[in-house]
């Protein structure tokens, strides 16, 4: 639905709140403060505002940003103010979470791209990135939460050292005024690669290669004062010869000039709602669950092989050393 094509009938549940509003501000006291039944009214519309598909920023509060970072030459003056403006907290449901110019820290082995002596390759450092939290993924039961995840897995499940962010599915990187987007491109496919690769080693533990090559999608927005790039980014397997090696691609969907911001925050929440919190989450889940029950098997095991080893220190010591091999395939 379009945010400008809201309609009278739509508003009922907004005029209930300015009512309910205008009912407490009559029933305080006169000369008291307001100002909490104020913030509540402003949470209220901000919150219907999502049920209609608007942003919470007004178009002329955004325009004024907007106009600002067309002159600036700050990056940090656009990242701070548009890029989070089309960023609806509202639309951030309890399903993700996102994180700012989080540095990433990978493992040696774990690298989606290879440097080299000419060129170097840093772990990736997105502007924004939308993950998904650790609970959408296990559930909100103890049992999945009690489970450690595999030593080994840890970096590939969580890039930016959060547990309770999990796999980047979204990505946006900003440039300052009119600066060209290759930069930008070029850092949305560092990261988009690099996760691609860490859901393939996850979803290869668990036995899902099949669905990880034919279902996972990862998104990335371009973005500057001026205009916009949307990308989709997949990968595919290298070809016979060459090893367990992954090639890496993306498919332009759209891009744009003088954009405004219910375009740009539509195009986030549909890549959100139709794709990652529908079909995405769902083949994280599945392929998370397997590779947490493995781990939790073989956690048991090693406590019962451990128990059966009584107070022999020296068989203990074997019995432990054999089950970390069990444990973490990749030691």
């Amino acid at each position: 639905m379009d945010a400008e094509a809201v309609r009278w009938e739509q508003t009922e549940s907004l005029r209930d709140k300015i009512k309910l509003f205008l009912h407490k501000a009559d029933e305080i006291q006169r000369g008291a403060s307001i100002y909490d039944t104020v913030e509540e009214l402003s949470d209220a519309i901000n919150e219907w505002k999502s049920t209609v598909h608007m942003v919470t920023v007004t178009n002329r509060d955004f325009n004024k940003d907007l106009k600002h970072c067309m002159y600036s030459d700050n990056e940090a003056v656009f990242q701070r103010t548009v890029m989070m403006s089309i960023l609806n907290r509202h639309q951030i449901s309890d399903k993700f979470d996102f994180n700012c110019e989080g540095q990433w820290s990978l493992r040696s082995n774990h690298y989606a791209l290879l440097s080299t002596e000419e060129n170097s390759i840093s772990a990736p450092k997105p502007d924004l990135a939308i993950f998904f939290h650790f609970n959408s993924l296990v559930g909100p039961g103890l049992y999945w939460q009690s489970t450690p995840v595999p030593d080994h897995l840890k970096p590939c499940m969580s890039p930016d050292g959060s547990i309770e962010r999990c796999f980047p599915s979204i990505f946006i990187e900003a440039e300052n005024g009119f600066h060209d987007l290759t930069t930008a491109l070029m850092a949305n496919m560092h990261s988009a690669s690099q996760v691609l690769f860490n859901i393939y080693v996850w979803m290869s533990a668990a036995g899902h290669k099949d669905k990880f090559f034919s279902d996972v999608r990862l998104l990335s927005i371009a973005i500057n004062a001026e205009k916009f790039a949307l990308r989709v980014h997949r990968a595919q397997a290298a070809q016979e010869g060459e090893g367990e090696e992954l090639e890496f691609y993306y498919d332009d969907i759209c891009d744009g000039h003088a954009y405004k911001k219910d375009h740009i925050y539509n195009l986030i929440r549909n890549v959100l709602v139709k794709y990652a919190e529908t079909t995405l989450l769902n083949v994280l889940k599945q392929s998370v669950l397997v590779v947490l029950r493995d781990q939790r098997q073989a956690l048991k095991r090693k406590s019962e092989v451990a128990g059966l080893a009584g107070g022999d220190p020296l068989s203990k010591k074997t019995t432990v050393a054999t089950s970390n091999q069990v444990a973490d395939p990749s030691g």
